[in-house]
């Protein structure tokens, strides 16, 4: 069993506010294992809004933190489900740091679309210990926050008119004309 100060020294290295670590292990080849429980007793019930400490069941998931000291982490998260006094439904307990499908937490996801950002999926896979399926399926998973995300390697963008007809020279109308690359200044009329 792991003392207090050892497990306060990790929890200060983890620095996830809302839960705390009740015991770690290191395993070979594997990575550190943390088992983590949200602080809190209680839970607010999603249907009616009333707060609830009666326990129903116990569901223990594995999620992908970022690496300490080179070594993979996971997080062995207890997400309790409690069953509400006012509306008798169950209901599980809601992360800020990882959403309740994904096997990840929101800090590695962006960490992984930063470094595809910056490098290609095949690299980021294999210096990550991933799939280049994992990783697409990060990136698709956390899309909304990868358009929004801003390269410091690009300082503009420019984009051509679109050709219907390439040998024509028919190109299409687009209401964004006068920030698209054109070709003669003479097309800034048009």
């Amino acid at each position: 069993m792991a003392s207090k100060t050892q497990l306060g020294l990790f929890n200060q290295i983890l620095n996830l506010p809302e839960v705390i670590i009740k015991n770690y292990q290191f395993i070979d080849s594997f990575g550190w294992l943390l088992i983590v429980e949200k602080k809190e007793k209680k839970s607010t019930c999603p249907n009616c809004g009333c707060l609830s400490e009666r326990l129903h069941q116990n569901y223990r998931d594995l999620v992908r933190d970022l690496s300490i000291m080179e070594q993979d982490v996971y997080l062995r998260v207890n997400r309790r489900q409690f069953k509400c006094d006012r509306c008798q439904k169950p209901f599980y307990e809601e992360f800020d740091f990882v959403k309740k499908t994904r096997v990840y937490t929101e800090r590695f996801g962006e960490k992984i679309i930063a470094e595809v950002v910056e490098s290609d999926l095949k690299n980021v896979a294999q210096r990550n210990g991933l799939s280049e399926n994992e990783v697409k399926t990060i990136l698709k998973e956390k899309f909304s926050e990868f358009k929004t995300y801003k390269s410091r390697k690009f300082k503009q963008l420019g984009i051509d008119k679109i050709a219907w007809v390439k040998e024509k020279k028919k190109y299409a109308n687009t209401k964004y004309s006068k920030y698209c690359v054109l070709k003669n200044k003479k097309d800034l009329n048009n």
